[in-house]
């Protein structure tokens, strides 16, 4: 019963993450160029304030992404590597030497 409401949590946090990335990529195809007369980017049209938002969640997603992306590559990989080399690099006590020989 746990491990379901482990994946079911799992998954609606999947499905929050995908919202809070796809919500602002909508919402700025529907309102990049709308036409009025403003004061310019720093002017105080709401759509404009809400586009410049976007964009700044758009661009810190994607930094988010890419440094999930980059932990979990190393998560997953420097394990491996360091299993890998130390029957090489002499790191068994001769306990551990003797044990294997024995086996």
């Amino acid at each position: 019963m746990q491990r379901c409401k482990t994946r079911i949590f799992a998954l609606l946090l999947c499905l929050c993450f995908l919202a809070a990335v796809f919500f602002p990529c909508i919402y700025l195809s529907a309102h990049a160029n709308h036409t009025h007369d403003h004061a310019g980017p720093g002017g105080d049209c709401a759509v404009c304030v809400c586009v410049a938002a976007a964009r700044t969640l758009i661009k810190t997603m994607g930094a988010v992404f890419a440094c999930a992306v980059f932990a979990l590559g190393f998560g997953c990989t420097l394990p491996v590597c360091l299993r890998l080399f130390a029957g090489s690099a002499g790191f068994f006590s001769p306990v551990a030497r003797k044990v294997r020989l024995n086996s």
